[in-house]
C-alpha cells in the first residue's frame, strides 16, 4: 500500500464532500478578518503596541492555531472511524506504507 494511494483517495473523498468547503470558508474568513478587519482582534494591541508587532503577531497565531486545530481534529477524526468501521484498522497496521513505492521507503 502506497502513501501517495491512500492520500488521493482521502483527496478525492474530502472534494466531495461539502463539510470540507464550509470548514475552507471558516478559516478563510477567521484569517481574513482576523487581519482585515478591526472587528475581530485575534492578537489585540495595547497602548503603544503597533499592528504589526512580533507579540501581536505571536497572539494571532496561538488564537488561531487553538482555532484551527478544532477544524483539524474534525477532518481527521472522520478518516480514522472510517478506517475503524470498515475493519481497515488491521490492514493498516499490518502493512508497511511506503511513501514512494520504493523497497526501503
Amino acid at each position: 500500500m502506497k502513501f501517495k494511494e491512500i492520500f488521493l483517495f482521502e483527496l478525492f473523498y474530502r472534494k466531495s464532500r461539502s463539510v470540507t468547503y464550509v470548514y475552507f470558508g471558516i478559516t478563510f474568513l477567521l484569517c481574513f478578518l482576523g487581519v482585515a478587519s478591526s472587528i475581530i482582534k485575534l492578537g489585540s494591541t495595547l497602548g503603544m503596541v503597533i499592528a504589526n508587532a512580533p507579540y501581536v503577531i505571536y497572539r494571532m497565531t496561538l488564537v488561531s492555531s487553538f482555532a484551527l486545530s478544532i477544524i483539524t481534529s474534525a477532518i481527521m477524526g472522520v478518516a480514522i472511524v472510517r478506517d475503524f468501521d470498515h475493519n481497515m484498522d488491521g490492514i493498516l497496521f499490518s502493512m508497511p506504507i511506503k511513501k514512494m513505492g520504493l523497497p526501503n521507503g
